[in-house]
Formats: structure tokens, sequence, C-alpha cells
């Protein structure tokens, strides 16, 4: 179960990490399905997903009880973009790509994986994916 000792302690963590300011509010969680995420992020390759309008972090509901590693890691890595968005880092043009603030949200999550004797690329991350995930071929490429 995710607990509030949790979530405040995963905020930090990726304050600090990420180099982002530290939120005075915790993030709002909600566990949903997998087709509700692919449906609210647009991808039907996400796992989880920040919704900026909103200020909901969305995770799958198999991360309910926050047992796994890595569902630990996907709701740091959202932690960053929620982060981001409060900091201001997300542009106010909706058109405009923002996979550009992935990089930083990756190498957040990784960082909390290897502190736990592990790494991103084990759950099939790559740097080059990273890397991939993270470029935007130009300002208005979605």
């Amino acid at each position: 179960m995710l607990t509030k000792s949790f979530l405040i302690w995963a905020m930090h963590f990726a304050a600090e990490v990420s180099g982002l300011g530290a939120p005075t509010v915790p993030a709002e969680v909600q566990f949903t399905s997998e087709s509700n995420i692919h449906e609210g992020s647009g991808s039907s390759t996400a796992i989880a997903y920040y919704d900026d309008l909103l200020n909901v972090i969305y995770m799958p509901g198999n991360c309910r009880s926050m047992e796994t590693l890595e569902c630990k890691g996907i709701l740091i890595h959202e932690l960053v973009h929620y982060l981001q968005d409060i900091n201001g880092k997300f542009p106010k043009d909706r058109n405009r790509c923002v996979r550009y603030l992935e990089a930083v949200a990756y190498r957040t999550e990784d960082n909390f994986y290897r502190r736990n004797g592990t790494s991103l690329e084990a759950y099939g991350v790559s740097d080059g994916m990273v890397a991939y995930l993270s470029s935007c071929g130009n300002d208005y490429d979605n």
C-alpha cells in the first residue's frame, strides 16, 4: 500500500536527485487500469503517467501494494514529472514536445534502482532507449 510516509520520502528523493525544488504539497496518486493509462496518456506503451492539468499521477493497478522495487521506481519517475510541473518546467504550449523532460525522470529512476542493487536496464530500459524517448524531432514534434 502506498503510505503517506513513503510518498513524502519518494518526493524528497526525486527532488534531491533531479535537482528540482521540493514540493510543499504531496502529489495525488491514483491507481487505475492499463487501458485508462493508455487512453489518458495518449500512448499505447505508457505504464504510468502524470496529468499536468489535473496534477495527478496515474499508476497501474498492480502497483497498488507498492511492494515491488519496479513500482517504487515508476512512482519516482512520475514524481519527477510532478516536480517539473510545479517548478515551471512544463511548457505552456500544449502542442510542444515534452519528451525532453523524460531524461531527468529516467536518470532519477535509475539512481533509485542503483541504490537498491539494480538498474533501469534490468527493467528493459537501455541508455539508447532513454535517449530516444527523451528526444524531440523539433520543438513541436509530438
